[in-house]
């Protein structure tokens, strides 16, 4: 998961301001799971970061 989280953490644009000091996340790596946790499938809920749930139904999904 830390490599997806890396990944993707690359790619997410943070929402802050420039000018803001400290963002809400420790690292891009910390964002990257917010977001799919949150984001990506949101009805499936995620209980500690555990996207086992989400597996299925994602996959469904990429390959329709």
């Amino acid at each position: 998961m830390n490599v997806l989280a890396v990944i993707v953490g690359a790619k997410v644009k943070s929402k802050t301001s420039p000018f803001q000091r400290k963002s809400r996340f420790a690292s891009k790596g910390d964002e990257a799971r917010e977001v799919l946790a949150n984001t990506l499938l949101n009805h499936i809920p995620v209980i500690r970061y555990n996207f086992q749930a989400k597996v299925t139904p994602a996959t469904m999904c990429l390959l329709r």
